[in-house]
Formats: structure tokens, sequence, C-alpha cells
């Protein structure tokens, strides 16, 4: 048996995503109470179990109407949508297209990691459709965590401290998801990174940031990189971002 208690529901949820997945279910299968789990998945997974449970639903809904000629009023049943309705308005929700326009255009079945938390939509919609775009969601500002943050903190009766941490300034590699940026990074290490001007942390070999980003033409990319004081001398062959505070 998985003793880390997320694994442990994580694991539950697959192996009952044809059931009603209640708070309180969840929460019995971790040994936590409701609002330790909250704060176990919002932590861990910046996303609250229900969500979780319910992209996890819809994945398998949509890698039914990929695979299957199955109606879709039956997926929705199967998976435990109460109406055509619920289960239409999730689904565009989270992939950007109604169940049938993403059967009807045969989206694209991307590789989907089952405990991988940052795969969890599992889907992407082809080019063609013109709200492709909202096939996964897109990350919540950083006044939109706080606020949802601070709800959940009224709503059970914690009193947390919010705390604004400083601008981050980066230097490093820029590629696309399978351009290999780590092997990039690393052999650019010894001859412009490991001495490179403004580092902040000039005797850490270890102090590398690693981050997803979008380009203006819609691909993904990752960035790998170290932390700088400025950008008065950004070296040739790297790029530059700052996280903002």
């Amino acid at each position: 048996m998985n003793n880390d208690p997320l694994q442990t529901v994580l694991d539950y949820i697959d192996e009952h995503i044809d059931e009603y997945l209640s708070v309180g279910k969840l929460s019995e299968i971790a040994n936590y109470s409701a609002p330790q789990l909250f704060r176990l998945f919002m932590s861990g997974m910046d996303i609250t179990p229900i969500h979780y449970a319910l992209r996890r639903k819809l994945y398998y809904a949509a890698k039914e109407l990929v695979r299957s000629d199955t109606k879709v009023i039956d997926i929705a049943t199967a998976f435990g949508f109460e109406s055509h309705d619920s289960f239409s308005r999730a689904f565009k929700r989270l992939y950007g297209v109604a169940p049938s326009v993403f059967r009807k255009n045969a989206c694209r079945l991307n590789k989907f990691y089952r405990y991988d938390v940052y795969c969890i939509a599992g889907y992407s919609a082809p080019p063609s459709l013109e709200n492709s775009g909202n096939a996964v969601e897109s990350l919540s500002s950083c006044d939109e965590k706080v606020k949802r943050y601070e709800d959940f903190c009224e709503r059970f009766g914690f009193d947390p401290d919010i705390v604004t941490m400083p601008a981050v300034k980066l230097i490093g590699v820029q590629r696309p998801v399978s351009g290999g940026v780590h092997e990039a990074f690393y052999e650019m290490y010894d001859r412009v990174f490991r001495n490179a001007p403004n580092r902040k942390y000039p005797h850490s070999e270890n102090a590398t940031h690693g981050l997803p980003c979008m380009a203006p033409d819609g691909r993904t990319l990752y960035f790998v990189g170290i932390e700088v004081i400025s950008f008065a001398d950004v070296p040739d062959g790297a790029e530059s971002i700052e996280l903002p505070e």
C-alpha cells in the first residue's frame, strides 16, 4: 500500500473514476480532514482535489470520444455527470471545444502521464479550431491565486500571512520543450554561466531554475537558467527572463 496520502488519493481517483467522488470520501481515503486534504492538493499541485478528479474524469471521457463510437450522453453518464449539458460545459471549459467537435475533428491525443500533475489536461485541440488556445487552462494571475487562497482561508478559519516576494531575474537557455534545453544549458555552463557577471549565487552549482514559457507564435518553450542581480551584462548566447514580484 502506498504510504503517501497524496499518491493514495490520486490512485483511488483513477481506480474509481466512474464513481461519484466527494471530498468526504477522498478525505477518508487519505485519513485527513477536508481542510488538510485541500491544503495538501493546493500546496502540492495548486489544484483542489475535486477539480483534479473532474479533470481526470474529463481525460478519460475525452479518450472514449476519440477511441469509440459511444454516444456522448452515455460517456457522460459513465463518468458520473448528471446530464449531457453539465458534461458539455465542463468539457468545453477544459478543452476549449464541445465533446462533439472534439470527436469530429479527431483531436490529437498527447502523451499523458498518470501522476504528472503538470500534464492534467492530457489532450490538445487541433490548430484548425479557432479556440484551440483554450485546450489547456492558462495559469491564474497572481492576484487571482491570492484571492482564491484568501477565500479558502476565510472559509476554513485560517489566518495566513500574504507576502510579496521581490522580482527574480534569470539568464539561461530557452528551447522548444523537445529541444534538449538541459543539455544546451549544461554544455554552456562552464563557458557562459558558471562565472556570469552579477550571478546572485556564485558559489552554488545547483542554484538553477526551470520553467515553461509561451512563445509569441503559441509554441511551448522551456527555460533553464541561473538567478542574477541585474541584466547589466547578459552573456552572448543567453536569454533573460524576469519573474515579476
